[in-house]
């Protein structure tokens, strides 16, 4: 998933047109549902099922704010357009920090 995502958010860039960041992130989309899937196909032990369900919701909410931005990657205002790329790379970053603390609670819980 981290690999998928890497390689996909270098396809972002000021050259790309909106319409291909809009299928880039359909596709980072698509490689969220993927991993959220796997995840819930998990059984976790039971000493970090809530903290698996927070991991699997965390990971979801990139989905929510991916389309958040492949609607404004749409609009004809470039100022909308780059104030939602903004809001994404702030997005991603909030959310990425929180899935590293939950992973980091779940490997401490698991070495217990």
């Amino acid at each position: 998933f981290a690999q998928t995502f890497e390689r996909l958010r270098d396809r972002i860039t000021a050259t790309s047109t909106p319409q291909q960041d809009r299928r880039t992130l359909a596709s980072f989309r698509a490689a969220v549902d993927d991993a959220v899937g796997d995840l819930r196909a998990i059984e976790p032990p039971q000493e970090v099922a809530a903290l698996h369900r927070r991991l699997v919701g965390q990971i979801g909410s990139y989905g929510t704010a991916l389309e958040r931005a492949r609607r404004t990657f749409g609009s004809a205002d470039a100022r909308r357009v780059l104030a939602a790329q903004a809001q994404l790379v702030e997005r991603i970053s909030t959310i990425s920090g929180s899935i590293n603390a939950t992973i980091n609670e779940i490997n401490d819980e698991l070495r217990r």
